[in-house]
Parts: C-alpha cells; structure tokens; sequence
C-alpha cells in the first residue's frame, strides 16, 4: 500500500504538466466476497494519500446495493468517501430506442437490412425490465435467431428461451450463483419466485402465501436460510420483512419463469400486470 501511495505520487508530480489526476475505477465492485476488505483498502488509500498532500486520485466504483453493506463490512466509515449515484432502469421508449439505435447501425454495416415487429419491439423491453445488460442479451438473441430479416416476437422468444438462449446466458454471467448454486430446494426457489412479483420491495410471510401454497414450516425454514446466504434481506426496521437484493435479479426470475404462465400474444404485451 505504501508503495501504492509513493507510485501515485511520482506519477502525479512528474506528469503534473500533461494530467489533471488518476482515476481509478472498479467496474462489478460488489463481487469480490467481505474478506477482500475493499472498504479497509479504499479507506486506508484515501488516507494515506491525503497524509501526503496528494490529492488528485478519485476511486469510482460500480455496482449492485450490496456494496455499501460490502464495503462497511470491512471499514464502517469506508462509505463516507463516496458519493452515491443511483442509476435507474430505463424507461419502455428508452428501451425501444436502444434496440433501435442498435438495429438502425446494424443496417448501416449489413448489405440485407433487417425490420422488427412493433411487438416483438415491445417483448424485449418487458423482458428487459430496463436493466442494458437484460437488453444487450435479449436483442442479440433474437437478432441471432432471426431467419428472414424481419425480427418478430417468435425470434425473441426463441432467442430468450431457446437453447443456450439469453436467460441461460444472463443466469451464467450474474444469477445462477444465487438462484442454483446456493439452493438445493425447488421450495425455496417457489419463494424467490412468489417474491419476484414485488421487484425489490419488501414482503413479509402473508404476502408470499398468497402467491405461493407452501406449509409454514417450510416457509419459516426457506426465509432463514435464503437470509443467512444473503440471497434475500432481512428489513432492519420491520421484523419479518424481507426483500430480493436487486430488482435485476427479481426480473430475470420472472423472465426465466414466464414459459410457465400464460403463452404470449400481442394483448399480453399492453397489460399492466407485473405477473404477466
């Protein structure tokens, strides 16, 4: 660390007249487990910078809610150093936009050019729920398994569902970790899934019963060990609350879910229910 702190300097002093600074930034910060101590790491680099006089580093981090919790885990005041800038999904015009921005450049480079549906259109923007990795995946996917240049809802379904399609690809890359890996119960991926209807807000047992048929006793033994794996969390301020850690990963639940329910047509699509 102390080396660290004697390279930034240097670098600083000797190229003060061509940079403003150093920026470092950590991309999926919240990845690393509690013992990486990042918050311990961050806080004793800031300080020990600033015992130098050097104050032209800036550390940006990105990453899921847990962060926070990560990085007090290892230095409680280790938060304080940072603004927090909380990036929200994207609206159903922003969504389309994107795909379409993305379609309108494929065009530009392809000599065949390529059309979509106004509901295929609107399926990966529901299927996206507005996260850009959600829609990176699932426009790709059914760009990819579009047969004669124009993409309609059968292609995005193909394309999400299919074979090695985007919800495969999004549970490898962020959620099979939690929603596998970690559980060996399809009851207590019954509760997750009764959950998922309600995003990231909070929901106590009552709630979940009425989503789900599950015995008390199973239900109490899912809650307490989805909680102890951090796989749900537990509401500080109203016992027997508890929410999923992200609305990302509530969406990819009721993606990956929704060959279950009631097949897609174009009315399902304008619904305002989120158990569609």
């Amino acid at each position: 660390m102390n080396e660290l702190v004697l390279n930034f300097e240097r670098v600083i002093k000797l190229a003060s007249s061509e940079i403003d600074g150093i920026l470092i930034l950590i991309d999926e910060a919240d990845r690393p487990g509690e013992k990486a101590s990042l918050g311990e790491i961050v806080k004793l680099l800031t300080e020990k910078l600033s015992k130098r006089g050097c104050d032209q580093v800036l550390i940006g981090m990105t990453g899921q809610p847990g962060l926070i919790a990560k990085l007090k885990a290892s230095h409680e005041s280790s938060s304080r150093i940072f603004s927090v800038l909380t990036l929200k999904p994207l609206s159903d015009e922003e969504n389309k936009a994107v795909v379409m921005s993305g379609l309108k450049k494929a065009n530009q480079i392809n000599t065949q050019q390529t059309t979509i549906d106004d509901d295929a259109l609107r399926l990966i923007s529901q299927l996206s729920e507005g996260y850009p990795h959600f829609l990176q995946e699932f426009a790709y996917k059914a760009f990819e398994k579009d047969m004669d240049y124009r993409i309609c809802a059968e292609d995005v379904k193909d394309g999400a569902f299919g074979v090695n399609g985007a919800l495969n690809q999004l549970g490898h890359k962020y959620f099979n970790e939690l929603y596998f890996t970690q559980i060996g119960s399809d009851e207590y991926r019954r509760v997750l899934q009764a959950m998922a209807r309600f995003s990231d807000s909070w929901v106590n047992r009552t709630k979940i019963k009425l989503e789900i048929t599950i015995k008390d006793t199973t239900l109490n033994n899912a809650l307490q060990a989805l909680k102890t794996r951090n796989i749900i969390i537990p509401n500080p301020g109203q016992q027997g609350e508890f929410r999923l850690p992200t609305k990302s990963f509530a969406a990819w639940i009721k993606a990956f879910y929704m060959l279950d329910e009631e097949p897609f047509n174009s009315t399902d699509l304008n619904s305002e229910d989120e158990n569609v």
